[in-house]
């Protein structure tokens, strides 16, 4: 996942969802990539980090670079999940509430970042677009 961004946020939609809709699965991604932003605007303490508010400062001013990608399985989300843990690297896990389509709550996937690309292409680089 080449890109020519200095800093982006990776969106992660699990593909082995039916999602009832397309609307529906665009609405997750926007969870996904208001999730780790909320925090950092929340200073929440396991973001408050001058590096990752420095990221989130440049990319606010740029072009709020978004690359959205697919996860196989829930396995997959964690395993993202685990690496930005490890690296403390600004993510959400996104979990539907299951009023409308799964009928029980779901995690349907993860936004990561703004973060720098070529650090998030360590780990998302083999990702496939959605």
């Amino acid at each position: 996942m080449a890109d020519h961004y200095e800093v982006k946020q990776v969106i992660v939609l699990r593909s082995d969802l039916n999602y009832g809709s397309k609307g529906k699965m665009i609405a997750m991604g926007c969870h996904a990539s208001l999730g780790p932003i909320m925090k950092l605007l929340q200073r929440d303490i396991h973001y408050d980090n001058p590096t990752n508010i420095s990221y989130f400062d440049i990319w606010c001013k740029g072009s709020f670079a978004k690359i959205v990608c697919k996860a196989e399985n829930i396995e997959k989300i964690y395993d993202l999940q685990k690496e930005c843990e490890k690296r403390f690297i600004p993510y959400s896990i996104i979990t539907d509430n299951g009023t409308t389509v799964f009928g029980v709550p779901t995690v349907v996937g993860i936004g990561i970042g703004p973060y720098a690309s070529d650090k998030l292409n360590e780990f998302t680089g083999d990702l496939k677009l959605l």
